[in-house]
């Protein structure tokens, strides 16, 4: 009873020396602290792994696991120190070889003999740095301010082409979100699959597709992004299906609150709104900002850039 006890005294301490010690990269951990703390991170995964998986509490657990790893880092610090060595060997880890020779130094025991690392406190600006960066970068990775995909198909031609690598900024606030919004949303037959489409009608409008014509509310739209294949346009002609086919015909029918009706600008190759309903406005991840790279999907050579297109904005 008294060993259990001591230990719990023991793991207390531990935990509050990590938090207390959070900017201190002077100095020494013993082992014991430094696994003590690697068992409270064991706890915090778990916990947030469950916080996810059964209650959708994404963003909360991602916070969680920040509070465990950013101690972690002058804990990493003190630890090697304590052994010995500089705690900058802890950049060893971001290869996948250095990670093996890091994790036996923080299980070796403490060095306690001419160890010029026992007394050291004094903080510099690379340490200071380093922990700000850590910190900046595990908060974007975490908020995910910036999305980037390859679009792979052309249901949104020519304003986005195959081959296009695009920047999508996270919509905070779906209010901000309006017509001809480029925006990114898990597809609704397989949500987990994301989608890019543009805004076309806003909850609570009516919406009328004629002879591959937009009206909201009864009212013609401009849509000078919209583009009609001129092969498919004959095709459905040629069947007598341009007033018919959903691709040219569709609704009236009113937009329920909450939900978005969408579509690509390349109209005869899109599926879209039109075939799979609405998008639900609360599960828009991001609107699309701008191309930061295009290549042309034949050619992976210098040719195949399309120096043209990058850093165009989308809209």
């Amino acid at each position: 009873m008294e060993n259990k006890t001591n230990h719990s005294i023991e793991f207390k301490n531990s935990i509050r020396s990590g938090f207390n010690k959070i900017f201190d990269f002077g100095g020494i951990s013993r082992r014991s602290e430094f696994w003590y703390w690697m068992l409270f991170g064991l706890i915090l995964i778990a916990f947030s792994v469950f916080l996810e998986e059964f209650l959708g509490f994404t963003l909360i657990s991602e916070i969680m696991l920040l509070v465990f790893y950013v101690p972690l880092q002058s804990l990493f610090f003190r630890r090697l120190h304590d052994t010995g060595v500089s705690g900058w060997w802890m950049l060893v880890q971001v290869t996948v070889v250095g990670v093996i020779p890091l994790y036996l130094w923080l299980i070796k025991s403490s060095k306690t003999e001419n160890n010029k690392y026992i007394n050291k406190v004094r903080i510099n600006i690379w340490h200071k740095l380093y922990l700000s960066l850590y910190i900046i970068f595990s908060l974007l990775l975490t908020i995910k301010p910036i999305q980037t995909y390859k679009i792979p198909a052309g249901s949104l031609m020519p304003t986005i082409m195959i081959g296009d690598w695009i920047v999508a900024l996270k919509v905070w606030s779906k209010e901000n979100i309006k017509r001809r919004d480029m925006i990114v949303f898990p597809y609704p037959p397989d949500p987990t699959i994301d989608y890019i489409k543009r805004v076309i009608g806003l909850p609570g409008e009516t919406i009328e597709i004629s002879k591959d014509r937009v009206f909201i509310n009864g009212e013609l739209i401009n849509e000078p992004y919209a583009y009609f294949e001129p092969e498919e346009r004959s095709s459905l002609q040629a069947q007598g299906l341009t007033d018919t086919s959903p691709l040219s015909r569709f609704g009236p029918i009113m937009i329920p609150e909450g939900k978005l009706f969408v579509m690509g600008d390349n109209r005869y190759n899109s599926a879209d709104s039109r075939y799979w309903g609405f998008v639900e406005l609360e599960t828009v991840k991001s609107k699309a900002s701008f191309i930061y790279w295009s290549q042309n999907p034949d050619n992976n050579t210098f040719k195949g850039i399309n120096f043209g297109r990058i850093f165009k904005k989308i809209e």
